[in-house]
């Protein structure tokens, strides 16, 4: 698991991806119906399969449309990777519904992007 991610250590999304690619979150994940697809794999996972992590949100300075979160998810199986999503009006409403039903880790409820930090 990364072990230095803080809250808001990262000014774009690109630059937390490459970080998180060489801490081993290597695949990306999104909604598909009532599961979350692994785009890599094809695999589909139940939201009970999946762990968040950490979270983070970024925000655009001259863009709303630049506001996005990403979060951090490890699955039962092993596969660890990321979940892009807009916010607020932007986000992806059954994407939200999917992540409530994911359990989120104990260092994670209530804070933002703090992967690693027990």
């Amino acid at each position: 698991m990364p072990n230095s991610m803080q809250v808001n250590r990262f000014d774009t999304y690109l630059d937390a991806l490459a970080y998180l690619h060489a801490q081993g979150y290597t695949h990306s994940f999104q909604a598909d119906g009532r599961s979350i697809r692994c785009t890599e794999t094809g695999r589909l996972y139940s939201p009970l399969d999946l762990l968040i992590v950490c979270f983070h949100r970024f925000e655009g300075d001259k863009d709303m449309g630049d506001v996005s979160v990403l979060y951090v998810v490890e699955t039962t199986d092993g596969a660890k990777g990321t979940i892009l999503d807009g916010y607020g009006a932007y986000a992806d409403a059954d994407l939200a519904v999917l992540l409530r039903m994911a359990p989120m880790s104990a260092r994670t409820k209530g804070q933002g992007l703090t992967v690693g930090a027990e």
